[in-house]
């Protein structure tokens, strides 16, 4: 079953979104190629993913789900094209590939981490592992549709109201492009009532009223210009803030399972849409209205020279659609690869501690550029498509340019045109093909919004973090009682349980080390209680209220936390202390930082607390930070303190000094922990393991 180009079922490309779900995209692809109007979100959602990546069997059932019969084979290199194509190919060892088709040198695989990827059977055979997955119908098969995306309508509606200034923009445009009708008629004036006749006042008069006329245009562009400039800048401040507040408020799990380069790339795609709508929109509208007033001023010249543009013009569409799905894949492709490549350089530049203390510059350069490359070939087939695209449009509208000379010439030499007519039809033919190209152009530009809309829609598309309806608690949030029901938790369905059955309650003011080998859950515990995940089975009670219950802003307001991977935000020291306060209380911030024992430091520094530091390139050691960060949690003064390996980097004289300021503080304390030393500090020991 090879993949056709005029087939009735085409092989999408499906990208995945998350780090381990090639799997779940190379099924989508399938899925999709067999009549499912699915994609690798919706399956998402409705079957969940895989977190720590897919077996075989995984793959297998959840084809199963989709009315598909799973045929694992294990195959030579020269039995590839034996397969019943689209199937599954195990790649690299950790990765699944969709093989579409088979040639006599190379093999064509859709890739869901780079796209569609020709590779030489001198290739394949450092890649394919022999293990392959054929898909093929049930006899049950039903189709499903669940494609989880949004649609341009969705992106119209959530735009704020921008119908006044739209308003201005449609009529100054429509005005202006009103007047470019004028010139043409201006010529014809002139050639056929001012050379033929030598008529001076009708010159004079014909020139007075062109630069009035052009006094008007140059007032009405400035006027229009700061109209789009106000829109513009109304869609990009309402909108964009509106999606980064949705960004922010989605599940910690979310930006667990993605790289931050593709976040980024998919945020950025709200700027596209944004240009896109402001730039092209307009205009496309405002060009076909002119297009057809100019296609019937040509017509009651001579419809004969209006046939010739008009078969111009359709040649070049049918052009242009017909690449259109190249132009689409390509682009696409190029956003996933420079998302990767985004990525690394970011991962590159927060890990050169460790890429320069085992030598591996080399081979990270080495890795970048292979990536680098990839984006540049990719580059290289826009370009070459643009090329193609130029050249096409020189060569149609060049020939029906010439066509049009030759007839139009024809035509005054028979006395059916004269020349002003002639000249003036002419410039009418120019304003017709140009609009009109622009206007095709403009539509395909619109059309490749849909790329974006698809990346913008695994942020927008996914469901904030969900929060309880209570707001307050029904006691004293100093006298906080925590309690830990039957819980069962893990992080997907496909992965075994981090906590099983777990049971336990910690009183008001207790300190309490939680303790256990890695793996075991200690630091899952603080994120239940945080609200970033919910147990499967059995309660987190706070209160006697769950967790699930209560309102997000309400629980997270009880912890002062800090985990094992928090860091310091760019800005000065008071301001990473005080954390984003409004009005931070300068006493309290010096207060915490003793506390913490990092005030010396602080103060020794020239610039003191207004000392500016970052996550990069910051002056601090790693212990520093650490008690920058605790400070930061005292400074919160809540109601219960979370701490999750939070003096890993102290020395023990200054980890004895916290942890006694900390259990002297009568505020409950839930402390995970390794250390003998902090474990001694508490009051009473759970140990997970057991």
């Amino acid at each position: 079953m090879d993949v056709k180009f005029f087939s009735k079922n085409k092989l999408p490309i499906f990208f995945q979104s998350e780090l381990s779900e090639c799997g779940l995209a190379c099924i989508a692809m399938i899925a999709s190629y067999h009549g499912h109007k699915i994609n690798t979100a919706s399956i998402r959602k409705q079957f969940n993913s895989f977190s720590m990546g897919a077996k075989l069997r995984d793959l297998m059932d959840l084809a199963s789900q989709l009315y598909l019969l799973p045929r694992a084979l294990r195959v030579d290199l020269h039995e590839l094209g034996q397969l019943k194509m689209p199937c599954i190919l195990h790649w690299n060892m950790n990765h699944y590939v969709v093989l579409a088709d088979v040639k006599k040198k190379h093999i064509i695989v859709h890739d869901p981490a780079i796209g569609k990827v020709k590779v030489p059977f001198s290739k394949v055979s450092e890649s394919f592992t022999g293990v392959a997955l054929e898909l093929t119908k049930k006899v049950s098969f039903e189709e499903i549709s669940v494609e989880n995306k949004i649609s341009f309508r969705d992106i119209l509606e959530k735009l704020p109201d921008i119908k006044s200034p739209l308003i201005q923009i449609i009529f100054l445009s429509f005005f202006l492009e009103a007047i470019s009708i004028i010139p043409p008629l201006y010529m014809q004036f002139i050639i056929d009532g001012v050379l033929l006749n030598s008529d001076r006042e009708l010159l004079l008069t014909i020139i007075i009223s062109s630069l009035a006329i052009l006094a008007i245009n140059v007032i009405i562009q400035s006027i229009r210009s700061w109209a789009a400039l106000v829109l513009s800048v109304k869609m990009n401040l309402s909108w964009m803030r509106n999606i980064f507040h949705h960004l922010l408020s989605l599940p910690i799990y979310f930006f667990e399972k993605r790289q931050i380069g593709d976040i980024s790339s998919r945020f950025s795609s709200s700027i596209s849409i944004q240009q896109t709508l402001t730039n092209y929109f307009i205009e496309s509208l405002l060009d076909g209205i002119m297009a057809l007033g100019t296609l019937v001023l040509m017509l009651l010249y001579s419809y004969k020279l209006a046939i010739i543009s008009i078969c111009s013009l359709v040649g070049y569409t049918f052009f242009r659609l017909a690449w259109y799905s190249y132009l689409k894949e390509i682009t696409e492709e190029q956003l996933v690869i420079s998302a990767q490549e985004n990525s690394y350089f970011i991962e590159t530049l927060r890990g050169i501690q460790s890429i320069k203390s085992y030598k591996k510059t080399l081979e990270r350069e080495s890795a970048w550029f292979n990536i680098l490359i990839n984006q540049t070939n990719i580059d290289v087939r826009l370009a070459r498509f643009s090329i193609a695209y130029k050249f096409i449009n020189t060569m149609f509208f060049g020939i029906a340019q010439s066509m049009t000379l030759w007839v139009g010439a024809s035509l005054v030499i028979d006395s059916l045109l004269s020349i002003g007519m002639y000249m003036a039809f002419m410039s009418y033919s120019s304003q017709f093909t140009g609009r009109m190209s622009s206007l095709i152009d403009n539509i395909i530009s619109l059309k490749m919004i849909s790329l974006h809309i698809d990346r913008l829609s695994d942020i927008v598309s996914t469901e904030p973090e969900r929060t309880g309806i209570c707001k307050a608690l029904p006691c004293d949030k100093s006298n906080i009682y925590i309690e830990f029901v039957n819980v069962y938790f893990r992080y997907s369905d496909d992965s075994e349980w981090v906590l099983n059955n777990v049971s336990f309650n910690i009183n008001s003011g207790e300190v309490v080390a939680i303790t256990g080998p890695s793996g075991c859950g200690k630091s899952t515990v603080i994120k239940l209680l945080m609200g970033f995940y919910y147990p499967q089975a059995g309660e987190v009670l706070i209160q006697g209220v769950s967790t699930k219950d209560i309102d997000k802003d309400t629980l997270r307001d009880l912890f002062s936390c800090v985990m094992q991977d928090d860091f310091i935000f760019s800005g000065s020291i008071m301001d990473n202390i005080a954390f984003m306060d409004d009005s931070p209380n300068t006493v309290q911030v010096v207060k915490v930082a003793k506390q913490a024992c990092i005030d010396t430091k602080i103060t020794s520094l020239p610039m003191g607390y207004n000392t500016i530091v970052g996550d990069i390139g910051c002056p601090l050691s790693g212990g520093q930070k650490q008690r920058i960060i605790l400070a930061r949690a005292l400074y919160k003064n809540a109601s219960v303190f979370l701490f999750d390996e939070a003096t890993s980097n102290l020395d023990k004289e200054t980890e004895k000094n916290i942890s006694d300021v900390i259990c002297n503080s009568g505020v409950t304390t839930i402390l995970v922990a390794h250390r003998d030393e902090t474990i001694r500090s508490a009051d009473r020991v759970i140990d997970l393991s057991a």
